[in-house]
Protein backbone atom coordinates (compact mmCIF):
# COMPACT_ATOMS: atom_id res chain seq x y z
CA UNK A 1 0.00 0.00 0.00
CA UNK A 2 1.08 3.13 -1.06
CA UNK A 3 2.17 5.66 1.94
CA UNK A 4 0.25 8.67 2.01
CA UNK A 5 3.17 11.96 0.94
CA UNK A 6 1.19 14.75 2.67
CA UNK A 7 2.76 16.81 0.43
CA UNK A 8 -0.28 17.78 -1.35
CA UNK A 9 -1.38 17.81 -4.78
CA UNK A 10 0.37 20.11 -7.87
CA UNK A 11 -1.36 22.79 -9.65
CA UNK A 12 -1.72 21.04 -12.58
CA UNK A 13 -3.64 17.80 -10.82
CA UNK A 14 -5.62 19.86 -8.69
CA UNK A 15 -7.15 21.73 -11.93
CA UNK A 16 -7.39 18.14 -13.36
CA UNK A 17 -9.77 16.64 -10.49
CA UNK A 18 -11.74 19.76 -11.08
CA UNK A 19 -11.76 20.15 -14.86
CA UNK A 20 -15.80 19.27 -15.77
CA UNK A 21 -14.76 17.74 -19.39
CA UNK A 22 -13.08 14.77 -17.04
CA UNK A 23 -15.90 14.44 -14.53
CA UNK A 24 -17.65 11.18 -14.56
CA UNK A 25 -21.15 12.81 -13.51
CA UNK A 26 -23.62 11.05 -11.99
CA UNK A 27 -26.69 9.68 -14.22
CA UNK A 28 -30.35 10.42 -14.25
CA UNK A 29 -29.78 13.17 -11.51
CA UNK A 30 -33.03 15.69 -12.56
CA UNK A 31 -32.52 18.25 -9.64
CA UNK A 32 -29.11 19.84 -8.46
CA UNK A 33 -29.10 18.97 -5.11
CA UNK A 34 -28.73 14.79 -5.99
CA UNK A 35 -26.11 16.22 -8.73
CA UNK A 36 -23.59 17.06 -5.94
CA UNK A 37 -21.19 15.39 -3.90
CA UNK A 38 -22.52 11.68 -5.02
CA UNK A 39 -25.40 12.06 -3.34
CA UNK A 40 -27.71 11.04 -6.03
CA UNK A 41 -25.26 8.39 -6.86
CA UNK A 42 -24.98 7.09 -3.44
CA UNK A 43 -29.14 7.22 -2.83
CA UNK A 44 -29.48 5.09 -4.95
CA UNK A 45 -26.91 2.04 -4.11
CA UNK A 46 -28.67 2.89 -1.29
CA UNK A 47 -31.88 2.02 -2.29
CA UNK A 48 -30.98 -1.21 -4.75
CA UNK A 49 -31.97 1.84 -7.68
CA UNK A 50 -30.70 0.91 -11.02
CA UNK A 51 -28.15 4.07 -11.81
CA UNK A 52 -29.87 4.44 -14.95
CA UNK A 53 -33.01 5.07 -13.54
CA UNK A 54 -33.83 8.84 -13.21
CA UNK A 55 -34.33 9.68 -9.38
CA UNK A 56 -36.78 12.39 -8.76
CA UNK A 57 -36.17 13.23 -5.66
CA UNK A 58 -34.93 16.91 -4.03
CA UNK A 59 -32.69 17.06 -0.73
CA UNK A 60 -31.27 19.56 1.37
CA UNK A 61 -27.74 20.47 0.35
CA UNK A 62 -25.81 17.73 2.51
CA UNK A 63 -25.79 18.77 6.22
CA UNK A 64 -24.59 22.12 6.46
CA UNK A 65 -27.83 23.74 7.09
CA UNK A 66 -28.43 21.18 9.59
CA UNK A 67 -25.83 22.85 11.55
CA UNK A 68 -27.41 25.92 12.05
CA UNK A 69 -30.40 27.37 14.17
CA UNK A 70 -33.27 28.28 14.21
CA UNK A 71 -34.02 25.34 11.44
CA UNK A 72 -33.71 26.79 8.01
CA UNK A 73 -35.50 25.89 5.01
CA UNK A 74 -34.49 27.48 1.52
CA UNK A 75 -36.81 28.53 -1.17
CA UNK A 76 -35.20 26.01 -3.70
CA UNK A 77 -36.44 23.36 -1.54
CA UNK A 78 -39.84 24.34 -1.54
CA UNK A 79 -40.14 25.86 -5.26
CA UNK A 80 -39.74 22.96 -7.06
CA UNK A 81 -41.28 20.17 -8.92
CA UNK A 82 -39.94 16.88 -7.63
CA UNK A 83 -41.85 13.94 -6.28
CA UNK A 84 -40.50 13.80 -2.69
CA UNK A 85 -38.14 16.07 -0.65
CA UNK A 86 -35.77 14.27 1.90
CA UNK A 87 -34.09 16.07 5.18
CA UNK A 88 -31.07 14.59 7.24
CA UNK A 89 -32.58 16.11 10.63
CA UNK A 90 -36.07 14.76 11.60
CA UNK A 91 -37.02 18.17 12.82
CA UNK A 92 -36.57 20.23 9.52
CA UNK A 93 -39.01 17.20 7.89
CA UNK A 94 -42.00 18.32 10.46
CA UNK A 95 -41.07 22.30 9.50
CA UNK A 96 -41.12 21.62 5.84
CA UNK A 97 -44.68 19.47 6.40
CA UNK A 98 -45.85 23.07 7.53
CA UNK A 99 -44.70 24.53 4.50
CA UNK A 100 -45.00 22.30 1.45
CA UNK A 101 -47.24 19.12 0.59
CA UNK A 102 -44.47 17.61 -1.16
CA UNK A 103 -44.34 14.33 0.39
CA UNK A 104 -40.90 14.33 2.79
CA UNK A 105 -38.86 12.31 5.11
CA UNK A 106 -35.97 12.21 7.21
CA UNK A 107 -33.09 10.13 5.80
CA UNK A 108 -29.83 8.49 7.08
CA UNK A 109 -26.60 9.93 5.93
CA UNK A 110 -26.29 8.49 2.63
CA UNK A 111 -22.26 9.33 3.24
CA UNK A 112 -22.04 7.40 6.28
CA UNK A 113 -23.75 4.59 5.24
CA UNK A 114 -20.73 4.44 2.13
CA UNK A 115 -18.30 4.83 4.78
CA UNK A 116 -19.42 1.66 7.04
CA UNK A 117 -20.35 -0.38 4.02
CA UNK A 118 -16.77 0.07 2.04
CA UNK A 119 -15.27 -0.12 6.42
CA UNK A 120 -13.14 3.15 5.77
CA UNK A 121 -11.48 4.17 8.89
CA UNK A 122 -8.88 6.66 9.71
CA UNK A 123 -5.45 4.87 9.27
CA UNK A 124 -3.35 3.83 12.17
CA UNK A 125 -0.55 5.76 11.13
CA UNK A 126 -2.28 9.11 10.85
CA UNK A 127 -1.17 12.06 11.28
CA UNK A 128 -0.86 15.78 10.64
CA UNK A 129 -4.12 18.29 10.30
CA UNK A 130 -6.41 18.62 7.17
CA UNK A 131 -8.36 22.05 6.70
CA UNK A 132 -11.29 22.83 5.28
CA UNK A 133 -12.08 26.24 3.99
CA UNK A 134 -15.31 27.46 4.36
CA UNK A 135 -16.11 27.60 0.50
CA UNK A 136 -17.05 30.49 -1.36
CA UNK A 137 -20.56 30.49 -3.84
CA UNK A 138 -20.39 31.83 -7.55
CA UNK A 139 -22.13 34.93 -7.63
CA UNK A 140 -22.66 34.65 -4.02
CA UNK A 141 -19.32 35.49 -2.10
CA UNK A 142 -15.58 35.60 -2.13
CA UNK A 143 -12.97 36.07 -0.44
CA UNK A 144 -11.87 39.77 0.66
CA UNK A 145 -8.36 39.22 -0.87
CA UNK A 146 -4.94 37.38 -0.86
CA UNK A 147 -4.08 38.90 2.39
CA UNK A 148 -6.78 37.21 4.53
CA UNK A 149 -5.93 34.02 3.09
CA UNK A 150 -2.27 34.79 3.69
CA UNK A 151 -3.22 35.75 7.81
CA UNK A 152 -5.18 32.57 7.96
CA UNK A 153 -1.74 30.67 6.56
CA UNK A 154 0.38 32.81 9.44
CA UNK A 155 -1.84 31.11 11.64
CA UNK A 156 -2.54 27.20 10.73
CA UNK A 157 1.73 27.22 10.79
CA UNK A 158 1.77 28.53 14.22
CA UNK A 159 0.32 25.36 15.40
CA UNK A 160 1.50 23.17 17.79
CA UNK A 161 3.92 20.21 16.01
CA UNK A 162 1.54 17.88 17.38
CA UNK A 163 -0.79 19.04 14.10
CA UNK A 164 1.76 19.56 11.44
CA UNK A 165 1.93 18.86 9.00
CA UNK A 166 -1.29 21.19 8.03
CA UNK A 167 -2.68 20.77 4.67
CA UNK A 168 -5.54 22.46 3.60
CA UNK A 169 -8.51 20.75 1.36
CA UNK A 170 -10.48 23.46 -1.06
CA UNK A 171 -13.52 23.05 -3.08
CA UNK A 172 -13.92 23.08 -6.72
CA UNK A 173 -15.17 27.06 -6.49
CA UNK A 174 -11.64 28.00 -4.65
CA UNK A 175 -9.65 26.34 -7.46
CA UNK A 176 -11.14 27.01 -10.77
CA UNK A 177 -12.39 30.72 -10.16
CA UNK A 178 -10.58 34.15 -10.88
CA UNK A 179 -9.75 34.29 -7.28
CA UNK A 180 -7.65 30.86 -7.20
CA UNK A 181 -7.13 30.41 -4.07
CA UNK A 182 -4.82 27.53 -4.46
CA UNK A 183 -2.22 29.21 -5.60
CA UNK A 184 -2.01 31.62 -2.49
CA UNK A 185 -1.80 28.06 -0.17
CA UNK A 186 0.78 26.78 -3.21
CA UNK A 187 2.68 29.84 -3.21
CA UNK A 188 2.95 29.74 0.73
CA UNK A 189 4.18 26.32 1.11
CA UNK A 190 1.03 24.99 2.05
CA UNK A 191 0.47 21.35 1.17
CA UNK A 192 -3.13 21.60 -1.28
CA UNK A 193 -5.59 18.83 -1.73
CA UNK A 194 -9.37 18.46 -3.34
CA UNK A 195 -11.65 15.94 -3.61
CA UNK A 196 -12.55 17.73 -7.06
CA UNK A 197 -15.77 18.63 -9.43
CA UNK A 198 -18.43 18.78 -6.93
CA UNK A 199 -20.91 17.12 -9.77
CA UNK A 200 -18.45 13.71 -9.64
CA UNK A 201 -20.07 10.52 -8.56
CA UNK A 202 -16.37 10.09 -7.35
CA UNK A 203 -16.38 12.59 -4.59
CA UNK A 204 -17.17 10.47 -1.56
CA UNK A 205 -15.15 7.87 -1.91
CA UNK A 206 -11.88 10.86 -2.47
CA UNK A 207 -13.33 12.74 0.06
CA UNK A 208 -13.11 9.39 2.62
CA UNK A 209 -9.83 8.38 1.17
CA UNK A 210 -8.00 12.04 1.97
CA UNK A 211 -9.29 12.29 5.51
CA UNK A 212 -8.91 8.84 6.46
CA UNK A 213 -4.45 10.07 6.59
CA UNK A 214 -5.14 12.96 9.04
CA UNK A 215 -5.06 13.11 12.39
CA UNK A 216 -7.16 15.95 13.36
CA UNK A 217 -9.48 18.51 10.57
CA UNK A 218 -10.29 22.04 11.19
CA UNK A 219 -11.83 25.14 9.04
CA UNK A 220 -11.98 28.65 9.37
CA UNK A 221 -16.10 28.25 9.58
CA UNK A 222 -18.61 24.72 10.53
CA UNK A 223 -19.37 22.79 7.53
CA UNK A 224 -20.81 19.70 6.47
CA UNK A 225 -16.97 18.25 7.06
CA UNK A 226 -16.99 18.36 10.61
CA UNK A 227 -19.83 16.26 10.61
CA UNK A 228 -18.30 13.21 8.69
CA UNK A 229 -15.59 13.81 10.50
CA UNK A 230 -16.44 13.16 13.59
CA UNK A 231 -18.69 10.23 12.53
CA UNK A 232 -15.27 8.98 11.49
CA UNK A 233 -13.57 9.70 15.24
CA UNK A 234 -11.52 11.87 13.66
CA UNK A 235 -11.38 14.61 16.32
CA UNK A 236 -12.34 18.24 14.39
CA UNK A 237 -11.69 21.62 15.73
CA UNK A 238 -12.36 25.40 14.35
CA UNK A 239 -9.42 27.09 14.41
CA UNK A 240 -8.89 30.84 12.82
CA UNK A 241 -12.57 32.23 11.94
CA UNK A 242 -12.56 35.51 10.93
CA UNK A 243 -16.37 36.96 10.17
CA UNK A 244 -14.57 39.84 7.41
CA UNK A 245 -12.57 36.83 5.81
CA UNK A 246 -15.64 36.79 3.56
CA UNK A 247 -17.29 39.74 1.03
CA UNK A 248 -21.15 38.24 0.68
CA UNK A 249 -22.98 39.82 -2.19
CA UNK A 250 -26.87 38.70 -1.37
CA UNK A 251 -27.38 40.34 1.65
CA UNK A 252 -30.36 37.67 1.93
CA UNK A 253 -27.61 34.91 3.07
CA UNK A 254 -29.73 33.14 6.15
CA UNK A 255 -25.73 33.11 7.81
CA UNK A 256 -25.82 36.98 8.04
CA UNK A 257 -29.13 37.17 9.03
CA UNK A 258 -29.13 34.93 11.66
CA UNK A 259 -26.84 35.55 14.13
CA UNK A 260 -28.27 33.05 16.26
CA UNK A 261 -26.15 30.43 13.98
CA UNK A 262 -23.38 30.87 15.58
CA UNK A 263 -24.34 30.18 19.08
CA UNK A 264 -23.10 26.09 18.52
CA UNK A 265 -19.17 27.86 17.77
CA UNK A 266 -18.07 26.60 21.12
CA UNK A 267 -19.44 23.33 20.75
CA UNK A 268 -16.20 22.54 18.30
CA UNK A 269 -13.81 25.04 19.96
CA UNK A 270 -12.14 22.33 21.78
CA UNK A 271 -8.64 23.69 21.57
CA UNK A 272 -7.91 24.35 24.65
CA UNK A 273 -5.41 26.02 26.88
CA UNK A 274 -3.57 22.59 27.11
CA UNK A 275 -3.28 22.23 23.77
CA UNK A 276 -6.06 19.20 23.96
CA UNK A 277 -8.63 18.30 21.32
CA UNK A 278 -11.10 15.46 22.18
CA UNK A 279 -14.48 14.14 20.60
CA UNK A 280 -17.02 15.43 23.12
CA UNK A 281 -20.62 13.57 23.86
CA UNK A 282 -22.32 16.56 22.84
CA UNK A 283 -20.33 16.74 19.88
CA UNK A 284 -21.34 13.35 18.75
CA UNK A 285 -25.06 13.90 19.65
CA UNK A 286 -24.73 16.70 17.76
CA UNK A 287 -23.52 15.44 14.61
CA UNK A 288 -26.19 12.15 15.38
CA UNK A 289 -29.02 14.52 14.51
CA UNK A 290 -27.21 16.53 11.90
CA UNK A 291 -26.60 13.22 9.74
CA UNK A 292 -29.99 11.65 10.52
CA UNK A 293 -27.97 8.27 12.63
CA UNK A 294 -31.35 7.75 14.39
CA UNK A 295 -33.93 7.64 11.23
CA UNK A 296 -34.99 4.56 10.31
CA UNK A 297 -35.70 5.05 6.44
CA UNK A 298 -33.92 1.11 5.62
CA UNK A 299 -33.32 0.86 2.34
CA UNK A 300 -36.54 -1.03 1.55
CA UNK A 301 -37.83 2.01 2.28
CA UNK A 302 -36.04 4.31 0.30
CA UNK A 303 -36.13 2.06 -2.50
CA UNK A 304 -40.13 1.99 -2.44
CA UNK A 305 -40.38 5.92 -2.45
CA UNK A 306 -37.46 6.37 -5.09
CA UNK A 307 -39.54 3.67 -6.97
CA UNK A 308 -42.93 4.86 -6.32
CA UNK A 309 -41.55 8.56 -7.49
CA UNK A 310 -40.24 7.21 -10.82
CA UNK A 311 -43.21 5.41 -12.00
CA UNK A 312 -45.55 8.47 -10.95
CA UNK A 313 -43.04 10.49 -13.16
CA UNK A 314 -42.49 8.06 -16.15
CA UNK A 315 -44.89 4.93 -16.13
CA UNK A 316 -44.22 1.66 -15.68
CA UNK A 317 -43.25 1.04 -19.02
CA UNK A 318 -40.97 4.21 -18.93
CA UNK A 319 -39.04 2.41 -15.96
CA UNK A 320 -39.00 -0.70 -17.88
CA UNK A 321 -37.69 0.68 -21.37
CA UNK A 322 -34.69 2.69 -19.54
CA UNK A 323 -33.76 -0.76 -17.70
CA UNK A 324 -33.74 -2.44 -20.94
CA UNK A 325 -31.79 0.36 -22.96
CA UNK A 326 -29.54 0.19 -20.41
CA UNK A 327 -29.02 -3.42 -19.36
CA UNK A 328 -29.78 -5.23 -22.92
CA UNK A 329 -26.35 -3.68 -24.73
CA UNK A 330 -24.58 -5.11 -21.33
CA UNK A 331 -26.60 -8.86 -21.62
CA UNK A 332 -25.22 -8.78 -25.58
CA UNK A 333 -21.34 -8.02 -24.95
CA UNK A 334 -21.52 -11.09 -22.40
CA UNK A 335 -23.58 -13.20 -24.40
CA UNK A 336 -21.02 -12.59 -27.14
CA UNK A 337 -17.83 -13.30 -25.08
CA UNK A 338 -19.72 -16.01 -24.34
CA UNK A 339 -20.08 -17.54 -27.85
CA UNK A 340 -16.61 -16.78 -28.78
CA UNK A 341 -14.84 -17.71 -25.88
Amino acid sequence: MKQFSYLGYSENKLLELCDPNKTKYIKEAPYWTTQIYSLGYLLKKYAFFPQCLPIYCFTDHGVFTSLYEPLYIGDHELNHDAEVQFFHIKRTVELYKTKSTIPCFAYYSPWVWYRKKKRIKQNKNAKGTIAFIFHTVPDLSTIKSNSTVIKYIEKIKKLPDKYQPVCVCLHVHDITRNNLMSKVFLENNIPVYTAGESLDYRFAHRWYNLIKNFKYTTSNDLGSYLCYSIEMNIPFFLYGYDNGFYDFVDSDIHLINNPKCYEIFPIFNTLDEKDKIIITKEQKDYITECLGLNNKLSRIKMAKILYTACIKRIGISGLIKKICKSFFPIFILKFLKVIFK
